[in-house]
Formats: C-alpha cells, sequence, structure tokens
C-alpha cells in the first residue's frame, strides 16, 4: 500500500511537471494570459544612421500576435535605458560613442503578457574622442588679437574636422587639422567663439567636442612696478573675489581707486553670511556688486555669471 501511494505520487508529480514546462511558455503565471513568444533575433536588423553615422537604428517585423516591442540599452554592461515600449518596428540609439560595446534587449509586451528576451550588440567604429578643448588668447599689438585653440589627441584619429563660428555667425572657419591645435588670427574685442572638434580615421567619426570663449582684455600684474598711475589709465579693471579669494583683491582695488583708476569689483560666496570685505570694498572701487550661491544677497549664481 505504502509502495502504491508513492508510485501514484512520483506519477502525479511527472505529470505536473510535464504539464507546468509544456505550458510555461505560453502562460503568465499568475495571470491566466497566454505570455507572448519571443522576438526572433534573427528578424532584429541594425544599421548606422543619422548626422556623420553617430545613430543606430534598428528594425524588426511586425508582431504575428499584435505586441508591442519593448528595448532595453546597455553599454559596456551597464544599463543605460530602462525597457521602453516602441512605436511602430524601428527604434534609434541617437549619438553612440566609438569602441564601446552597446546591448540591446528586446521584449514583446501586450498588457500584462511580457515575452522572454533576447539580445543583440553593436560597436560603433571610429576613431576616439579628441578631449581637453582649450583657449589662448595672444595680443599681438594694442587692439590685435589671435585665439589658439588646442586639444588632446585622439588614440587612433588620423585627422581632426575643426568648425570655429563667431557670436553672430558672421565668420565661419571650417579646416581639416593634422595636429592638435589651430591658430584663428585677428579676433575682435569681446567676440564670442564656439568651436567643435571632431576627430576621424578611416573607419568613421568620434562624437564631437566643443567649447567657447570671449575675447577680453587681460588685467594687469601686480608682481611688476608702474612708474606712474597713468600707466594703467586708459582702461577700467574688474576684480573677482570668492571667499578668501576676497581678501587680495582689496589692496590692489583700493590702490587703483585712490588713484583715479576706474576700477569695479565682484564679489561672491556660498551665501550673505560668506561674504567678506563689503564694507571696505565699498569705499574702494566704483561700483560693488554681490553675489550668492543662493541668493541670499545680490545677484543669485557664482562671479562669474555676474560678469
Amino acid at each position: 500500500m505504502n509502495m502504491m501511494v508513492k508510485v501514484l505520487g512520483a506519477a502525479f508529480f511527472i505529470l505536473h511537471s510535464s504539464l507546468f514546462i509544456s505550458c510555461q511558455d505560453r502562460d503568465l503565471p499568475g495571470s491566466g494570459q497566454m505570455q507572448l513568444t519571443a522576438p526572433d533575433v534573427a528578424g532584429i536588423t541594425g544599421t548606422l544612421s543619422g548626422e556623420n553615422n553617430y545613430d543606430y537604428t534598428l528594425t524588426w517585423p511586425a508582431s504575428p500576435q499584435g505586441a508591442v516591442m519593448q528595448v532595453a540599452v546597455f553599454k559596456n554592461g551597464t544599463q543605460q535605458q530602462a525597457l521602453t515600449p516602441c512605436a511602430g518596428n524601428s527604434f534609434t540609439l541617437r549619438n553612440l560613442e566609438t569602441n564601446q560595446l552597446y546591448e540591446f534587449l528586446f521584449k514583446y509586451a501586450n498588457g500584462e503578457a511580457l515575452s522572454n528576451g533576447v539580445m543583440t550588440s553593436f560597436t560603433r567604429p571610429g576613431a576616439a574622442s579628441a578631449s581637453e578643448l582649450k583657449f589662448e588668447q595672444i595680443d599681438t599689438g594694442d587692439d590685435q588679437h589671435d585665439l589658439r585653440v588646442t586639444w588632446k589627441a585622439s588614440d587612433n584619429a588620423t585627422s581632426y574636422i575643426l568648425k570655429l563660428v563667431n557670436g553672430d555667425g558672421s565668420r565661419v572657419i571650417s579646416q581639416t587639422v593634422d595636429g592638435t591645435s589651430y591658430l584663428l588670427k585677428d579676433v575682435a574685442m569681446k567676440e564670442r567663439w564656439e568651436a567643435t572638434v571632431i576627430a576621424q580615421n578611416n573607419e568613421g567619426r568620434a562624437l564631437p567636442v566643443t567649447g567657447s570663449t570671449k575675447i577680453g582684455g587681460k588685467l594687469p600684474g601686480f608682481l611688476s612696478e608702474y612708474a606712474t598711475p597713468e600707466e594703467l589709465k586708459g582702461r577700467s579693471y574688474v576684480f573677482i573675489g570668492g571667499g578668501l579669494g576676497t581678501a587680495p583683491v582689496y589692496p590692489q582695488a583700493k590702490w587703483l581707486h585712490d588713484h583715479g583708476v576706474p576700477v569695479d569689483v565682484i564679489v561672491g560666496a556660498r551665501m550673505e553670511s560668506l561674504l567678506i570685505y563689503t564694507e571696505e570694498l565699498s569705499s574702494a572701487c566704483d561700483n560693488l556688486y554681490l553675489c550668492t550661491d543662493d541668493g541670499s544677497k545680490g545677484f543669485k549664481g557664482v562671479g562669474t555669471a555676474q560678469l
């Protein structure tokens, strides 16, 4: 009798397991709904797209069950985008970095039903991006200026596409540069310039590196000696001091102010209680501007933004 119970129990377990295995790819556990068939990975295709082939577009045939495709994105093993429903039969990931592993997880969804997932991967070939874009103003005369643009070389670039545009767009320079610097001649005072550098090789182009600068005058160096205040006249000066850096501004601004040289001072701090030398500087300059990160006193923002 005990042996018969054991045999029947084993038979029931095998039958139950068989039913579960045969149904688990169709039923959504606990929902009573039919589970969806997983996407056919062979039907998912990807192509480069967009400007300079920076983007990657994946397409697939319509689901025979009328389901919606959901896509998640991983970069070098780290999730960049959670499962997101796609409108239509395509998905485009924009601005892929070169030489990085992107993986895409696909699942069909219909109401509460969710299919098993399949994955594809892609690495966009091309040059690695340049970095450390910098600007250097070169004063060649009293009112003559050049601008040197430099950047750190890419590991595998053969050349760089450089684009320079001034503030109103009236002057545009586009050059292919073999090295890592470019000298822009004859820029105007207070003119703003934007630079874009794209590293490239025969496999493709990296994402652009951008930066901007504004051409401006230079403050005098107070480590030098001036014979007379007249050497400083004819110009106006602005000092920016933040926190403890405000203290050395006071004697320099006061000296200029006492000798009739126009001088403004911008003092900044995280909050009003951290502002220092405000009373002393108010009588040592023509205009004193206060700014705080939290807006508790004066301009809300940093000193350079006030400038």
